[in-house]
């Protein structure tokens, strides 16, 4: 599933926890290994609003964990 919004995604964790259903969060999967064996549980991936990406004035570069690497590094 794929919470696009905050609020969501705290929707999403809550309805879980209450559920004794474990999770796990996925930005946009980079360096992401994955056993064979699989996963039981529910898998919420970030979405639109976690691919925000700000750059202050002191040369900080603050990125979303959805946001697509590929695009940060042509970014910066």
């Amino acid at each position: 599933m794929t919470a696009n919004t905050y609020e969501a995604l705290v929707a999403t964790i809550e309805t879980l926890h209450r559920e004794g259903v474990e999770w796990a969060l996925l930005g946009k999967g980079t360096n992401v290994l994955v056993s064979d064996a699989g996963f039981s549980g529910c898998v919420v991936a970030l979405g639109r609003d976690f691919q925000h990406t700000t750059f202050g004035p002191d040369g900080k570069v603050t990125a979303g964990a959805a946001v697509i690497l590929s695009r940060l590094v042509a970014q910066t």
